[in-house]
């Protein structure tokens, strides 16, 4: 697969990024999967909804459009165990996760 140049994406190339969304798909989703085994699938793919939009604010900081791999990796593997914490807190008591709410992406 041909990747588009970084700059593509930073200019908000559409069809660039639909390549790059098609390419991080399953990776993002697959680690997302395997942090939440033992949850709802549909939890997974909200995970990686989320990392991979999270990914637009950060294509300033890169400097070629591979790097972006192991951003949405760790970004996915985040969220993951955020919905972890959270989903356990939740079931003992909601006001654990207030310290949950100011999550930042890794730079």
């Amino acid at each position: 697969m041909t990747l588009p140049t970084i700059q593509c994406l930073r200019d908000g190339d559409e069809a660039a990024w639909v390549i790059v969304y098609e390419w991080l798909w399953p990776k993002a989703l697959a680690v997302a999967t395997h942090k939440l085994r033992f949850t709802a699938s549909i939890d997974a793919e909200d995970v990686t909804s989320i990392a991979l939009q999270q990914l637009v604010d950060h294509v300033e900081k890169v400097s070629t459009t591979e790097d972006l791999l192991p951003l949405a990796l760790a970004i996915s593997h985040n969220h993951a165990v955020q919905r972890i914490r959270y989903n356990k807190a939740e079931k003992r008591d909601v006001t654990v996760t207030d310290s949950l709410d100011g999550f930042d992406a890794p730079d």
